[in-house]
């Protein structure tokens, strides 16, 4: 029998494949209508702190109309950062979009002399990236654990970002793995209930 580990890596290649297999017309249209649903959402209009990733992998789930439409509202938009001891995330503040530069692991984060690391807000609206999530919430991430970590303490609402083919019967999971309170597709904007 497979250990976990090696469970949810295999996982971590079927639905990264299937992501990657996505045609750009496709993934741009997707995007799109995930990204609508989010910004039409009663949370987004009603939370004040946006804390989302800037697509940068594999063709993950592109949330710039997002983020762009909080910016222009007038909200506190929040991006990841990979923070210095290994296993950290921190939240930056983001003013706009051209301060972004590629980070630890390849991610999109503001410039180092840019960087404005503040606490998390007790209350927000949080859009998590994952490979594979099941309908009940609980997701496949790229394996560092930082959302789980972060998932655990966060106490506003939180919502995968997914494509359809990213769904998953069931996933493997261990004591540290973390759900989020919704899932958002271009098929449906679902609650997960455990």
């Amino acid at each position: 029998m497979q250990s976990l580990k090696e469970q949810k890596r295999q996982l971590r290649l079927i639905y990264n494949s299937r992501r990657k297999a996505i045609v750009p017309r496709d993934w741009e249209n997707m995007s799109q209508t995930i990204c609508a649903r989010i910004m039409g959402s009663s949370s987004f209009c009603e939370e004040e702190n946006i804390l989302v990733y800037v697509a940068s992998k594999d063709n993950e789930v592109d949330t710039r109309a997002i983020i762009q439409s909080a910016l222009t509202a007038g909200k506190h938009v929040l991006i990841p950062v990979i923070g210095p001891v290994l296993g950290t995330m921190r939240w930056s503040r983001l003013s706009d979009m051209d301060s972004l530069v590629r980070g630890r692991f390849g991610l999109l984060e503001p410039a180092s002399d840019e960087a404005c690391i503040v606490p998390v807000p007790e209350k927000g609206l949080c859009l998590v990236p994952g490979i594979a999530f099941t309908r009940d919430g609980w997701r496949l991430g790229y394996g560092g654990g930082y959302y789980d970590r972060f998932l655990d303490r966060f106490r506003g609402i939180s919502v995968g970002l997914a494509f359809e083919l990213q769904l998953a019967p069931a996933l493997p999971r261990d004591e540290n793995d973390r759900p989020v309170a919704f899932l958002a597709t271009e098929a449906g904007w679902y609650p997960a209930v455990p």
